[in-house]
């Protein structure tokens, strides 16, 4: 549903409600007045000699608005010729008169002189009884309503004692919610009255005589609302609801409009890969403030986007870039494993030269897949390392029973020193493992036969709160004016280059990375007498109960 349908429904479904309750007031506004002139046109008649008769013949007093109304000489009057009938000039028009002497008296006459008001005059069909109150006149029809409108033309007033008892036989009985309320001590109580097909309203008024029999009036009235007023008030409401609706509609629509031209720039922005920002973020409104959200959010994805596609390329140019490397060793290897086994089936005994040399491109190949998988996964994880607590002198070993058998086979002898208690420090025991023997496996390759490597643990001498390890070797070293540089990715030495031309240059890299990662610190310094110092500081932590287990591929 379209936000217009919606407040148009919701406009309709509001002014529905609201019509009816308007209704349900105005009702009972009119109700209240209807009773309250009904009560006061009572106590006003009562006032004007209404007391006294009915004080003087409370059996037969009964108040019918229809035959209290008086016909003078403007009147209709009677045939041609009656004297009540007024003739133009007539200086008595306007004047009450009497009917003759004998004649019945009309029922819109007032009453003649020494007849009472009520059911007991002549002129008025009566109920049953010799005192029925009259159930029709030529006025109403048959029970209809009165043909003449006005303030009390369609009104009948019954009066009761204090205890709600009439004298007239013929009064109607009070109805007991009206009589509940008397008897409550309100002033007056109003309910619905009905007679036949008529309708109105009736109202027990408390008079300020309490005693006596005219201590509570009962008034009766016809009461119909014009068609004209209701149909008034119905279309009044459809406008108002109309103009409402119109109104919504027309202060929606700048809105929608808006709406959508935010929708197309978002996705025009989506479809440039958020390159393109979200236009309509000016101004102070919530739309605004969407539009400012929506840049914010393409803003942020931008950058994600970005950022996954240099590290795709980086991975990528990476990948490229060590493939020859893993090749050339891996051919090298073939190559000696060929040679052994033309010598084996010629009988010969194999050359011990192409076994060691097997042996040892096997080895590379095996640090060179470690390290692919250590910088795959630096790649892949910003900053998130896998820290547990991680027992250092258990590293050390590993890493130096590991590389022990090649440099055996390469001449070089491997020792390791670690203290007598465990220093733990927190970090990723396979990335942390990868390193050191990185460092490792270079003073190894890069040594020559005869020569020392060493790889030392301990903490620091001023501070046993941080550790310091230590790969030592005594070969050729590395040129003080290529120390800053060794650590770049895929940078090596003219050493290096010359003994092993087919390196990949990754291990000292990923050393450097590694640790700087962790928060510790990676140097090199050349050693006295020749060769090369690695050394990686940090802080230590408790020992813990079971530190990190060694990785699986150990």
């Amino acid at each position: 549903m379209t936000l217009r349908a919606r407040l148009a429904l919701t406009v309709v479904l509001t002014a529905v409600p609201l019509t009816a309750a308007a209704a349900w007031v105005r009702a009972a506004f009119a109700r209240q007045a209807v009773e309250d002139a009904m009560a006061e046109f009572a106590l006003a008649y009562m006032d004007a000699g209404g007391r006294e008769r009915c004080e003087a013949d409370p059996g037969r007093f009964v108040f019918d608005a229809v035959r209290a109304a008086p016909v003078r000489r403007d009147g209709p009057g009677g045939p041609p010729g009656d004297p009540r009938r007024a003739t133009p000039g007539d200086p008595r028009a306007g004047e009450p008169v009497e009917p003759p002497p004998g004649e019945p008296r009309r029922p819109d006459e007032r009453p003649r002189d020494g007849e009472p008001v009520g059911p007991a005059g002549p002129g008025f069909p009566r109920g049953p009884g010799p005192h029925g109150p009259p159930m029709s006149s030529p006025r109403r029809g048959p029970m209809g309503p009165p043909a003449v409108e006005g303030p009390g033309r369609a009104t009948r007033i019954y009066a009761y004692r204090a205890d709600l008892a009439s004298d007239n036989a013929f009064a109607p009985r009070v109805p007991e919610g009206l009589a509940r309320a008397f008897r409550a001590g309100d002033e007056r109580a109003g309910a619905v009255w009905s007679e036949g097909p008529l309708e109105g309203r009736q109202v027990l008024v408390r008079t300020p005589w309490v005693d006596g029999p005219c201590a509570a009036l009962l008034v009766q009235r016809v009461h119909v609302e014009p068609a004209s007023a209701t149909r008034s008030f119905v279309l009044a409401a459809a406008a108002l609801a109309a103009g409402l609706l119109v109104a919504v509609l027309a202060a929606a629509g700048p809105l929608v409009r808006r709406i959508r031209r935010l929708e197309a720039d978002v996705a025009r922005s989506a479809a440039s890969r958020y390159r393109e920002p979200v236009a309509g973020g000016t101004g102070s409104d919530e739309i605004a403030s969407l539009a400012r959200a929506f840049d914010a959010a393409g803003a942020d994805v931008r950058g994600h986007l970005d950022r996954l596609e240099a590290r795709e390329r980086t991975l990528r140019d990476f990948v490229a870039n060590t493939t020859h490397d893993v090749a050339i060793p891996l051919t090298v290897l073939q190559g000696h494993l060929v040679a052994l086994r033309d010598a084996a089936a010629a009988g010969r005994a194999g050359d011990p030269r192409a076994v060691h040399d097997a042996l040892e491109e096997s080895h590379y190949i095996d640090c060179l897949l470690r390290n692919l998988s250590a910088a795959a996964r630096l790649e892949a994880t910003s900053a998130d390392l896998d820290r547990r607590p991680v027992d250092l002198g258990a590293l050390v070993e590993r890493v130096a029973a590991r590389h022990r058998p090649v440099a055996e086979g390469a001449g070089v002898v491997l020792e390791h020193a670690v203290p007598p208690t465990p220093v733990v420090a927190d970090g990723d025991v396979t990335l942390l493992e990868q390193a050191v023997s990185n460092l490792v496996h270079n003073a190894v390759r890069y040594h020559r036969a005869g020569g020392h490597a060493a790889v030392v643990l301990e903490t620091a001498p001023r501070d046993a709160a941080h550790f310091v390890l230590r790969v030592l070797d005594d070969g050729p070293g590395i040129a003080p004016d290529e120390l800053p540089r060794v650590l770049d990715r895929s940078y090596r030495g003219r050493e290096a280059r010359t003994r092993a031309p087919h390196g990949a240059g990754l291990g000292l890299s990923i050393a450097k990375d590694v640790v700087d990662r962790h928060g510790f610190r990676l140097s090199l310094a050349a050693r006295e007498g020749g060769g090369l110092v690695a050394t990686i500081e940090g802080p230590t932590t408790a020992a813990p109960r079971e530190a990190a287990p060694a990785p699986a591929s150990a």
